[in-house]
């Protein structure tokens, strides 16, 4: 059976897959955490998740997970985001190329599944 597309008032989930030199992992989860404490205060969030392990020789995977309540509230998000960045000069990119981290990201939304009986 098919799925069905999601609607605009599903939630949206931020999937960000971080691979990151050993050296760079301290740091680099500081500025995470750090993020992920803006994020928290954001209407619409929802909830969101940090998790590692082990990637290979000198390397860690890192993966942050954030649910937000529908596309609307990702906007507002990537806004307020946008904004917290100019007023710190944190520049994210800067900070990956910087410390040697690879990063693969993207927005996910629930499938939903058609029932049958």
């Amino acid at each position: 059976m098919p799925a069905k597309r999601s609607s605009p008032t599903t939630p949206v989930y931020r999937v960000d897959i971080f691979n990151v030199p050993e050296q760079a992992r301290r740091r680099f989860l500081d500025r995470v955490e750090e993020t992920h404490r803006v994020l928290r205060t954001i209407p619409g969030f929802i909830e969101d998740h940090i998790l590692e392990r082990p990637g290979g020789p000198g390397a860690y995977t890192i993966v942050t997970i954030a649910i937000w309540k529908d596309e609307d509230t990702v906007l507002r998000a990537k806004n307020a985001m946008g904004a917290w960045h100019s007023k710190t000069g944190f520049k994210p990119q800067d900070l990956m190329r910087e410390l040697g981290v690879e990063a693969a990201i993207g927005e996910f939304r629930p499938v939903e599944m058609a029932m049958t009986v």
